[in-house]
């Protein structure tokens, strides 16, 4: 596993998730899906945990609940 500064992984982290909701929101209005914040957040978890490998998977439970948090505090009107 890498190892980087808090910022560093708080920017990677808004990054992911970023791209994963605009992934998701496009794929939504496209193919006329339901949105899913379940699927939206596994998916993030498993790109940092296993594609980048900047959190170790011992924390997968506490990231998950993170990052739900993330997205209804902050994304709120996009979804």
């Amino acid at each position: 596993m890498k190892r980087y500064s808090k910022e560093i992984v708080k920017q990677i982290i808004d990054s992911t998730i970023y791209t994963h909701l605009n992934k998701y929101i496009i794929e939504e209005i496209v193919n006329n899906k339901k949105f899913n914040l379940e699927i939206l957040v596994n998916d993030i978890v498993v790109d940092l945990i296993d594609n980048k490998e900047i959190i170790s998977p011992n924390y997968r439970s506490i990231l998950k609940d993170i990052i739900s948090m993330e997205i209804k505090n902050n994304y709120q009107t996009i979804i």
